[in-house]
């Protein structure tokens, strides 16, 4: 029988667990996490009150211990967590309320932790359950808010980029899964930092479930609105619990949860990724090989032929480029925030304006058709890298 990291790397998915004491005590959990896994999560010894459990000390013996074991055993690593009203050790709850020094002691813990795992740790969640559960409250009452004010998240998740630029950032909440106020408030919080720049790349579904319970159809329409807006989703602290004592037909519902959450997370990984790695590599040739080809008979052999015979030259190649990038904006404008689509559209419209001056220059499609299938390689091998790392 295949096993649980078997099965999800074929399907492109990561399957990890919160790993917490019974990885220093018993020698066969080892073995399971590295049969099973292939990510793992700290369930304690990365937050404050671990890694720094008095002002300036520092302890990193179990991080390291985590972050080692996952490297021997070729699994990612995901960190838990950077800021949350949990798990404050004594000394942060007593420092001096001002602004200032909260902010020079997130930058110090921030930049301390996250920076002795750069390259080592793929994602964190910077910052935890910071929405607040009443539907009138947008934020929690911690003590970041009220001594640093509403802006302590873009602060965390900016010092977090710097201290960890190769990371996946992530916001991670509970009860925020389906289509509901709380999930609401987490939607308008980080399509409001994405749009003052704030570097978010996901949303961590915590999914605490009681079985007797289906939120998968609005799950998928939170996760979609979600990915509309160019981030990652992360289901991180899954279990669907049951009301004791089990039997049969409890134990059959529990099953029947965890399939469908399996079909979900397939299914949303394909929207978001739109493929698995294997046919991201077959669509990626097709697409630099065959559409390419298409696209400068259209737009460099059909378009700009057109425009050539009516205007000059400058306006011809503009023209064309101009065409070539409003067929694209329709595109990137699903995936990407307004100022990435401006970008990407920008960068667009200059290899277009290239292209059809090459075909200017040659009077044939190749040299241009050459060029474009080198920068859509481009464009895929990032992909590649950002969707599968």
């Amino acid at each position: 029988m295949p096993t649980l990291r078997t099965l999800a790397e074929k399907n492109g998915l990561y399957y990890g667990a919160a790993v917490g004491k019974a990885f220093w005590k018993d020698e066969e959990y080892r073995k399971l996490l590295a049969r099973e896994c292939n990510i793992l999560v700290a369930e304690n010894c990365m937050k404050w009150k671990w890694t720094q459990p008095e002002r300036d000390t520092f302890t990193f013996e179990e991080g390291d211990d985590l972050v080692a074991f996952a490297q021997e055993h070729g699994m990612k690593m995901r960190g838990h967590c950077g800021l949350w009203h949990q798990a404050v050790p004594e000394w942060l709850e007593n420092a001096p309320p001002d602004r200032d020094t909260m902010l020079a002691i997130m930058e110090k813990h921030i930049s301390t932790v996250f920076g002795r795992y750069r390259g080592k740790v793929a994602a964190w969640d910077v910052v935890n359950e910071a929405i607040d559960d009443e539907d009138s409250v947008f934020l929690r009452k911690t003590l970041w808010l009220e001594r640093v004010g509403e802006d302590y998240l873009d602060s965390a998740f900016h010092l977090a980029h710097r201290a960890a630029p190769d990371a996946k950032l992530y916001y991670n909440d509970y009860s925020a899964e389906g289509m509901n106020a709380k999930s609401g408030k987490v939607y308008e919080m980080v399509k409001g930092m994405l749009e003052r720049g704030v570097p978010v790349h996901g949303v961590g579904l915590q999914c605490h479930f009681d079985c007797r319970k289906n939120l998968t159809a609005e799950m998928a329409q939170n996760i979609a609105r979600l990915h509309a807006l160019g981030l990652e989703v992360s289901i991180t602290e899954l279990d669907f619990r049951m009301e004791l004592p089990s039997d049969s037909v409890k134990v059959a519902e529990q099953a029947q949860r965890y399939r469908e959450m399996i079909s979900l997370v397939r299914q949303a990984a394909r929207t978001m990724t739109l493929l698995s790695p294997p046919d991201y590599l077959l669509a990626a040739a097709g697409w630099t090989l065959v559409n390419s080809l298409m696209e400068e008979y259209v737009y460099r052999w059909f378009v700009l032929r057109q425009l050539r015979a009516v205007t000059t030259d400058l306006v011809a190649v503009l023209g064309s480029a101009l065409v070539f990038t409003a067929h694209h904006v329709v595109a990137v404008s699903v995936y990407l925030t307004p100022a990435l689509t401006v970008m990407a559209s920008l960068g667009v419209f200059l290899g277009g304006a290239a292209w059809s001056w090459l075909y200017l220059r040659y009077r044939s499609i190749w040299p241009p058709w050459i060029s474009h299938v080198l920068a859509d390689v481009a464009v895929f091998v990032i992909g590649w890298h950002l969707l599968f790392g």
